[in-house]
């Protein structure tokens, strides 16, 4: 669970790393859920244009017609569409997800 991997991971020794993104890839087997926050933090835009993009999307998401969606749904869906442009989930993680 994802208890545990927080909970492995608070033991484990600190380790000074000058690039965290390659350090969460290259423990992702160890920590499938938690490196997948940590790609989504550590990879927040530097600039507001990736932002802008993103809202520009969620206009698209969120046609006249889908307006009632709850935050949540609406916040995973710009969420998850992020990660899959970015090859950080693939069609199979998000199926896998779906099936629970």
């Amino acid at each position: 669970t994802t208890v545990d991997e927080v909970t492995r991971y608070l033991r484990t020794e600190q380790v000074n790393e000058a690039d965290p993104l390659h350090w969460w890839y290259e423990r992702q087997h160890i920590y499938p859920g938690l490196s997948r926050v940590a790609w989504d933090y550590l990879s927040i835009p530097a600039t507001s244009v990736d932002v802008e993009r993103i809202f520009s999307g969620g206009r698209v998401l969120l046609s006249y017609l889908r307006n009632r969606m709850q935050v949540e749904t609406t916040r995973a869906l710009l969420c998850v569409g992020e990660w899959s442009k970015k090859r950080v989930v693939t069609q199979k993680d998000i199926l896998a997800a779906l099936k629970g």
